[in-house]
């Protein structure tokens, strides 16, 4: 792969000077994937990767930015994948099979509001930006970092999402029009600026003079004169005289906040690293040093009970920094209060005493003053903190662990917004509102179906139970009667125990695992063989052997008794594993991979052989196994390539096809007789079976969002969807959604006898006409327990039953254009 090391010793020197300028590098376009994760990697074998370490940050973003970059590390920009979107659904392959999916739908399943049981700090999903409209403080508009903008217009009882449409959901900031309820501006993190003119209803790319890839921070309108409108992003300051019509560069630097002072627009105060002040609306800035020091991450507040007053709140690190106020607009600035663990004023930490050494105020750090009182100054990082007298006593108004005394609000806050009297705070859990100058909290999220979701992993025996694993919300878990939440951090890999729903397995970040015996009531941790693992730790329950359980830290673990005692199957030294496939028919075939290495054992894992030579050293994004043939894989990786193999991987076919550059970031197999696969990309799912020549399209009414994880779920027919910031989703499968017939005993197509049956049973199909195709037996868990090919046309078959257990299965006759089923009990 490609290396820029000029760039590394650089960025290397940079971040070794100050550790506060790593948001802006890893949203840098310019910079290469490998060389950022290569720098990290080396600086935490020397460092400390606790809270406040800025390590959290940093393997989210590693985990979330491979998809997003080409083979040698070069991150891919967002115009690229628009192109992409447009050529294939104007392809006629694409039209050619709307009408054939026009019942393929998707449906949302949530979450929609938090439900805690034994989460740690429960939430919906996060928000960075919000908006109130100064005519009507009901109308409200929130923007969230991958799951779009989204509006109600009665104060939080019912939201609607604005962006559904949109190719990309990254939200910098939303700003309305202060005179006009109609004209919204929504700032994208690298896919510029969107513009509405009837309330967010439609959008529009908004002007030209924005560089592609812009990460769009906070947007500000003139009161005095709208048609002015500036922009504080990674690339500089920008300017526009016409409502956003066309744009000026003003000022170079990276910049987070921004805002007019209060009844003087032509003072403008802007932040990043630095301070900078404008005294002609925008046009050009000066940096001001005079009372403040650089280099540290800010933001800024103001209030128009005293207009000549900015509040500014810094970040030493992660840790509080200092708190500095000018009483001259912005001219010179005395510092207020300084913080100092010993003393109780680490503000950005995780404790409510202010004495911990951790926070990550580099990442969620924000500031807002009461417009009706100068001294009322709000400041948050994982909890938020008040004062009233103007900044030098302080007290908690939340805190992140719940419940708890103070109050809560989910940790992580990014934005901390006054409006009229409302005060709003947004983080990582939602949005919520104070009446009361931040004393309680009310949370209004409910209806938001923003969570960033990583994995999932269904039910066999309840169609209706989901467990699934969440960026900043833990593990949660979907019943007939709703949503719980049983699992704090960043929820990771997930499994139910294939006979019994209410063992439900969860894991957090780098592989901390958890079992819960009464369906997310309740749980233990679990003991694991090896205490670090990747940020998202592969684990699966083995597909024929409810107990059999299987971990991937630097090496592969089997476990016999769910979990209790662990031994070690590989001795491949690949570094932490990514991904972990036990063949459903054949549970000595096991498939692992890491970075760009595949490996597979016939034996159990007695011995190994690498299967990645057919792959042309591309990283390997997701394998899936067929379900009845364990030497039949596909396997997505980098690159935007996809392959599949019949022999195990001792070669390989190239099936991409006209399947898009969008990069494959997750595929599963469907168990029928054309091998259906279904692929998740960064902009929803598509579908090819053994009968098609090409990739259709399979994403009607799905959002354009990242698909994380697929799973099948065979006994309703439904394919779920984890997506990367709109929550879980599910759809018929082709095979449902297509027309193929299913068609039941009542039809007398197909005679089973004797049924029920204690041995021998006899298939007599079509009333006795030839048939060709396939014949499946499958329990009432879903698992195929036994097929049979027919090369050639028979009238009938006898299949052996004996070594099947007492019970009800479903008999499944397929072939190119029909299933027939039926019932059959074994006495």
């Amino acid at each position: 792969m490609k290396k820029n090391y000029s760039f590394l010793l650089l960025f290397l020197a940079v971040i070794t000077v100050k550790a506060q300028t790593v948001n802006d590098i890893l949203e840098d376009p310019n910079r290469n994937y490998f060389d950022v994760v290569n720098y990290f990697n080396n600086y935490f074998k020397t460092h400390s990767t606790e809270k406040g370490s800025g390590y959290k940050l940093f393997k989210r973003w590693e985990t979330e930015m491979k998809y997003w970059v080409d083979q040698q590390g070069n991150r891919i920009n967002p115009s690229h994948f628009t192109e992409e979107i447009k050529k294939f659904n104007a392809s006629s392959v694409n039209n050619k099979n709307n009408s054939i999916l026009s019942s393929a739908t998707w449906t949302e399943l949530g979450p929609q509001s938090w439900n805690s049981t034994s989460s740690w700090a429960p939430g919906l999903g996060r928000i960075d930006a919000v908006a109130v409209h100064p005519l009507d403080n009901k109308i409200i508009y929130v923007g969230s970092p991958n799951g779009g903008c989204w509006k109600t217009t009665n104060g939080g009882v019912k939201w609607t999402s604005l962006t559904d449409g949109q190719l990309f959901m990254k939200i910098g900031d939303v700003e309305v029009d202060p005179t006009n309820l109609n004209t919204v501006y929504i700032g994208t993190m690298g896919s510029g600026l969107l513009k509405s003119i009837n309330g967010g209803a439609t959008l529009v790319a908004s002007g030209t003079g924005l560089p592609p890839g812009i990460n769009i921070r906070k947007i500000i309108v003139d009161p005095s004169n709208t048609s002015v409108v500036l922009l504080a992003t990674d690339n500089g300051i920008y300017r526009s005289a016409n409502g956003g019509v066309s744009w000026f560069f003003s000022t170079t630097g990276s910049f987070y906040d921004m805002d007019f002072q209060p009844g003087n627009s032509s003072v403008v105060y802007a932040c990043g690293v630095a301070f900078y002040r404008s005294s002609n609306g925008g046009t050009s800035f000066t940096k001001i040093t005079n009372g403040i020091s650089v280099n540290d991450a800010m933001r800024l507040a103001v209030t128009p009970n005293n207009p000549n007053v900015v509040a500014i709140v810094q970040c030493a690190g992660n840790i509080f920094g200092k708190l500095y106020k000018s009483t001259n607009a912005g001219q010179t600035f005395s510092t207020i209060i300084t913080g100092n663990p010993a003393n109780g004023t680490n503000f950005f930490g995780y404790e409510p005493d202010g004495k911990d050494n951790g926070g990550q105020g580099s990442y969620n750090i924000d500031i807002a003053i009461s417009p009706s009182d100068e001294n009322e100054i709000h400041i948050a990082g994982v909890n938020s903190w008040k004062s009233s007298d103007g900044g030098t006593n302080w007290a908690p108004t939340t805190e992140w662990i719940y419940p708890n005394t103070t109050g809560y609000t989910h940790c992580d806050i990014h934005a901390l917004e006054y409006f009229g009297n409302n005060f709003y705070v947004g983080s990582d859990g939602g949005l919520s509102i104070s009446t009361d100058k931040g004393d309680n909290f009310t949370a209004i999220s409910n209806g938001l179906g923003i969570r960033m979701f990583y994995r999932l992993g269904c039910s066999k025996t309840d169609a209706d139970m989901i467990a699934v694993g969440a960026q900043d919300n833990g593990g949660s878990i979907r019943k007939a009667n709703g949503w719980i939440d049983w699992l704090g951090a960043d929820g990771q890999e997930t499994a139910i125990n294939q006979n019994d729903p209410n063992i439900v397995y969860g894991s957090s970040q780098q592989g901390y695992f958890y079992r819960s015996i009464d369906a997310g009531t309740t749980y233990t941790e679990m003991v694991m063989p090896e205490t670090t693992g990747n940020w998202t730790t592969p684990f699966i329950i083995d597909p024929n052997n409810a107990t059999t359980l299987y971990v991937g830290y630097a090496e592969l673990y089997k476990s016999l008794d769910e979990g209790a005692n662990w031994t070690v199957l590989s001795n491949l030294n690949l570094g932490l594993l990514d991904y972990i496939e036990v063949a459903p028919s054949n549970s000595n075939y096991i498939y692992i991979s890491s970075g760009s290495n595949i490996y597979k054992t016939t034996n159990g894992g007695t011995t190994w052989t690498n299967i990645a030579g057919g792959l042309n050293g591309a990283n390997i994004n997701r394998i899936a196994v067929h379900k009845s043939n364990p030497n039949k894989i596909v396997v997505a990786t980098s690159g935007s390539k996809i392959y599949s193999s019949v022999n195990g991987g001792m070669t390989y076919t190239n099936i991409t096809s006209n399947f898009p550059v969008v990069v494959a970031r997750c595929i599963v197999y469907q168990n029928d007789a054309t091998d259906g696969i279904y692929v998740g990309t960064n902009t929803g799912v598509y579908f090819k079976d053994n009968t098609m020549a090409n990739w259709i399209s399979y994403s009607t009414a799905l959002p354009i969002v990242a698909i994380n994880e697929l799973e099948i779920h065979e006994a309703s027919g439904k394919l779920r969807a984890a997506t990367y910031g709109r929550g879980l989703w599910e759809v018929d499968l082709y095979s449902v959604a297509n027309g193929i017939s299913v068609i039941n005993k009542k039809d007398q197509t197909l005679h089973i006898y004797p049924n029920p049956a204690k041995s021998d049973v006899t298939i007599t199909f079509n009333d006795g006409q030839p048939y060709e195709g396939t014949i499946e037996i499958i329990a009432i868990d879903g698992k195929l327990v036994v097929e049979k090919i027919i090369h050639a046309p028979v009238n009938k078959l006898t299949i052996d039953v004996t070594k099947l257990s007492k019970g009800s299965y479903n008999i499944k006759l397929k072939n190119k254009n029909q299933i027939t089923s039926s019932k059959l009990i074994i006495e």
